[in-house]
C-alpha cells in the first residue's frame, strides 16, 4: 500500500492526528524552534508563544493567564506533554491535572524538544510555580542518535541541518530573501548574483561554511552517554534554581514499544502504520531505542536519587484501553490515567 494510503488509513483511526501533522514548527526566541504561536483549530489552540492552550474549570491557562491564578504550576516535556494525539486541549496531561487538583498547570510542551529547550521555556515561570512536573526523556536519546555532530557543546537539536544552513546566511540576507521574490528582481540582478556565487563556489571564496561531521563519526554508546550527561545537567539546573526542590518531580515518559500493556487492535494497526511511513531508517532507530530506553531510565532514576529528586517511570504504569496512537503519543485514555498517576504523587 502506498504512503498516501497508510496515511489515509491513520487519519480515518484517529482524526485529530491529520490537524498535529499540519501545525508548523518555527523558529522563535529563546527557544528556537517551535510550535506556530496563534494556532487555532479545534483540536489545538496555541498561545503567542506557541505553547498549547490549557484549561481549568473552563477557564483558559497560557503564557499570559497563568500568573492570574493563584495555585500555579508547570508540566515539562516534548510532544507527549504537549500533547499530540489528543482530541482536543481539555484532554492534555496539563488540563486534566488542572481538573483533578484545582491548580493551572501551564503546559510547556515543546514538541521536537530537547531538555535544554525545555529548561529555557521553564525560566520565567520557576519561581512562581508551586510544582514543576517534568515528563521528558526520549527526546534527548533520539536526537543524540540521529545528530551529525553540529551542536555538541549545548546539545544536539532537531531540525539542525536546517539551523547549520541558515547559520551560513546573515539575519539580513535572511529577511530580505523573504521579502523579496524573482518577479520584485530585476533580470541583471539575478544574472549578477549568480555569477558572484559561481565564482564564490569555485574559489573558496566569500561566504564562511560550517563544515559537518560525517554522520557515522559518534559511537551509539557515546551518543548514549551524552544524551544522559545533557539530560543531567539540565535537570541539576532546574532543581537548583526551584525555590524548593521537594516541588520538583521528573517522570520518564511511556514508550509503547517496551511498556508491558496488551496492546489493542487499534494500536496494533497505529504501530504498524507508523512503522511502514517512516521505513528502514526508524526501524534501526526503534531498535535502539528499544535496546537503550530502558537503561537510559535506570541511569536517570540513579542521578535523581543521588540528586534527592523525585522519580518515577511511566513505563512501571499499568495502563488500560486505548492508550497510544504510536510509540510515544496516546490517546486521551492515555493522558488521562497519567494525569491521575501525577496527581496522586503531588
Amino acid at each position: 500500500m502506498r504512503p498516501v494510503n497508510k496515511r489515509r488509513q491513520r487519519y480515518h483511526i484517529v482524526p485529530q492526528m491529520e490537524i498535529y501533522d499540519s501545525i508548523p514548527r518555527v523558529l522563535l526566541p529563546y527557544i528556537t524552534t517551535t510550535t506556530q504561536p496563534d494556532f487555532h483549530s479545534t483540536v489545538v489552540n496555541t498561545d503567542e508563544l506557541g505553547f498549547r492552550v490549557s484549561h481549568i474549570n473552563k477557564s483558559i491557562v497560557d503564557s499570559r493567564t497563568w500568573w492570574d491564578f493563584d495555585e500555579r504550576a508547570v508540566v515539562i516535556g516534548g510532544s507527549t506533554v504537549f500533547g499530540i494525539g489528543a482530541s482536543k486541549d481539555t484532554t492534555t496531561i496539563s488540563s486534566q491535572l488542572g481538573d483533578l487538583t484545582n491548580t493551572a498547570f501551564l503546559n510547556l510542551g515543546i514538541r521536537a524538544g530537547n531538555s535544554t529547550q525545555e529548561l529555557i521555556a521553564t525560566l520565567p515561570f520557576i519561581g512562581e510555580s508551586r510544582n514543576i512536573v517534568i515528563c521528558s526523556g526520549i527526546n534527548n536519546l533520539l536526537v543524540n542518535l540521529q545528530s551529525i555532530g553540529i551542536n555538541d557543546l549545548y546539545g544536539p537539536l532537531f531540525a539542525e541541518e536546517v539551523l547549520h544552513d541558515l547559520s551560513t546566511y546573515s539575519i539580513h540576507e535572511i529577511r530580505e530573501s523573504l521579502k523579496s521574490t524573482l518577479k520584485n528582481i530585476n533580470t541583471r540582478t539575478i544574472l549578477n548574483e549568480l555569477s558572484s556565487r559561481v565564482i564564490s563556489l569555485l574559489t573558496g571564496r566569500g561566504r564562511i561554511i560550517n563544515k559537518r561531521r560525517d554522520s557515522s563519526y559518534r559511537p551509539i554508546e557515546d551518543a548514549f552517554n551524552q544524551a544522559l550527561s545533557i539530560q543531567c545537567r539540565d535537570l541539576n539546573f532546574m532543581a537548583k534554581a526551584m525555590p524548593n526542590k521537594d516541588r520538583l518531580i521528573f517522570i520518564s515518559q511511556p514508550f509503547g514499544e517496551v511498556e508491558s500493556k496488551n496492546r489493542t487492535i487499534e494500536e496494533q494497526q497505529l504501530f504498524e502504520i507508523s512503522d511502514s511511513m517512516q521505513g528502514s531508517q526508524w526501524e534501526l532507530m526503534k531498535s535502539q531505542l528499544v535496546d537503550m530506553w530502558p537503561r537510559y531510565v535506570a541511569d536517570l532514576r540513579k542521578f535523581c536519587q543521588a540528586e534527592g529528586i523525585e522519580f518515577y517511570c511511566l513505563d512501571d504504569l499499568q495502563f488500560n484501553g486505548w492508550t497510544f496512537v504510536d510509540r510515544v503519543h496516546l490517546t486521551d485514555n492515555g493522558y488521562g490515567q497519567i494525569a491521575r498517576f501525577i496527581s496522586s504523587k503531588l
